[in-house]
Parts: structure tokens; sequence; C-alpha cells
């Protein structure tokens, strides 16, 4: 009887230490730019975005990777036989403790703002080390593509932009082409991140500088202004192709808002011209001259995207 209480001590006493051994096997020490240290269990680390611990008072603390010096896990205590000397109330030997060059304890945390959710353990824990997708996180856009305005006009553009998250983005664009003349665009994006692509609207502004054609009466566009100013409303939808590289789709339409100002270019005319007969059906100044305000627009664009 006294041999199996020994035996069930020492399992015991084996399955605690490999479950201590478990939990230390997540524990690191982040050290931050300015100096504080944070010691506790790994929860989610996210290359180039944040590193997760739960620190033991039990809160979490997220700590942004900009602010990261370094990490490291927690070296593991030595591993020794479990003997019955050992259950009987010898001391076990000293755990290995931290590197030198790393504080004992992290600062204290006081804030609770920070607790993750009401019930942290229902958190997958530990999470895997991931890096970021497309759509996550912030980072900056190059692009270029080819577009087609109603009903000729095939503008080549060049877009650099923002993108602070997956769900706005702020963008400029160059055309050198179009049914105005070449031009330069201020866009806000709203997009929604979906399963494998991210669908939104686009909001902006564009400048359109007219080029002229002084020997042909059609392309001079006698009294027509020299920058035409649109307010583009489209929708997007943004395909990734890979991490970096991301095909957009998108149409819609741009109201001029200076379209009063081309009414003049019909007076400009000699008598018995009319307006009708210079090409409104290519949507061009001529159409604005004749009354139309709206003009309609569809592009595809490959953009490629790289972290700050």
């Amino acid at each position: 009887m006294h041999r199996l209480v020994t035996i069930s001590c020492i399992i015991f006493v084996i399955l605690l230490r490999l479950g201590s051994a478990g939990a230390q096997e997540r524990q690191v020490i982040v050290e931050l730019r300015d100096g504080s240290i944070y010691q506790g269990e790994l929860v989610e680390k996210i290359v180039g975005d944040h590193i997760m611990l739960r620190l033991a008072t039990g809160e979490f603390r997220t700590l942004p990777w900009s602010e990261i010096n370094k990490d490291e896990l927690v070296p593991l205590p030595a591993v020794q036989a479990v003997t019955p000397s050992s259950v009987s109330g010898t001391a076990p030997p000293p755990a290995t403790v931290p590197p030198s060059n790393f504080p004992s304890s992290g600062p204290a945390v006081t804030s609770m703002s920070e607790r993750l959710g009401a019930n942290p353990d229902a958190i997958p824990w530990p999470r895997p080390d991931r890096s970021l997708q497309r759509f996550e996180g912030s980072h900056l856009a190059l692009g270029a593509g080819i577009g087609w305005q109603f009903a000729t006009g095939v503008p080549l553009s060049v877009y650099a932009g923002w993108e602070p998250n997956g769900w706005l983005g702020l963008e400029i664009a160059g055309q050198a082409t179009g049914n105005f003349g070449p031009g330069v665009r201020e866009m806000v994006r709203f997009g929604l991140p979906l399963l494998i692509m991210r669908a939104g609207i686009g909001l902006g502004l564009r400048q359109n500088f007219l080029r002229r054609d002084p020997s042909n009466p059609q392309t001079a566009y006698a009294g027509a202004p020299d920058v035409a100013h649109f307010f583009d409303f489209e929708m997007f939808y943004d395909i990734p192709l890979g991490n970096s590289l991301t095909l957009r789709g998108s149409g819609g339409a741009g109201y001029l808002l200076n379209a009063g100002d081309y009414r003049k270019m019909c007076s400009a005319q000699s008598v018995g011209s009319d307006c009708w007969d210079w090409g409104i059906a290519s949507g061009n100044p001529w159409a604005a001259a004749a009354g139309t305000s709206f003009f309609t627009y569809m592009s595809i664009d490959f953009l490629w995207g790289f972290r700050l």
C-alpha cells in the first residue's frame, strides 16, 4: 500500500511539472523602445502589427509592433528526474532566471481598459504567429490602369494611396488622357473586406485640363473653360492577387460642377451651326455645351501595396 501511494505521488508530481513546463513555453519577455519590459504568456503575435500578452495579473496587454525593441522566449527551467526523495520534501532545484539584460519583472499594469472582452478564456490561445493579409494593417499602395469613358475616351491612370486600415483609403490619381483632357483626382474610398475580396464606394473630386486643336473647329472648343471640375461617385471591387497585388474594377459617374460655363460654346459658334452637330455622342465638352452634366466611366486597375 505504501508503495502504491509513493508511485501515485511520483506520477502526480511529473504531471504537475509537465503542465508548468507547457505554460512556461508560452512565456515571453518583450522590451519596448522606451525601455519598458513586459513578461507574460503569449496570446497572439502578428509580425508587423502587434504582440498580445496575458500578464500575471490576468490582464491582456497589446503592444504595437512599432514600439517593440525585441522579444524573447523565457528559457525553460532545468528538468530534474523525480525520485521518491524529491517527493518526500526535498526542495527542487532553482529555476533558470531570464537573461541578465532583462529586469526580473515588468511594470505593474493598473489600467483595466485593455482587458480583452468579458470572457478572455474563450479566445483560442495561444494563437500562432501569422503575417498580415492584404486588407489588414496600414500600408501604401501604388498602381496603374486603363479605363473607358462614354463613349470614346480611354484614359490611362496612375495611382498613389494610403490605407490606414481595411475599410478606409485616401487616394490621388493622375489621368494621361480622357474626353476632357488629362487630369488629376482626389478620392476617399470606403470598403468592406469580405472573404476573398473587398467591395465599396468612392467619393472624390477630379480636374481635367482641356486640350485644344485650333486648326479643327470641332476640337478647338471655342468658348469652353480650360478646366473641367467633376464630382465623382463610383463603386469598386478589389480582388487580391496575393498579399501585395490587387486587381480593382470600378464604375461610376462624374457630375460636371461647372457645366454652366460650357453653355457659352454654343453662342461662340458661327451663324447656322448647331451644338448638336459637334459631337454630343462622344461625351466630350460639346455634350456639356448641349446640357449633359453626368458622364459615366469604368476602369480596371492593378494596385501594388506595401507596408509602412
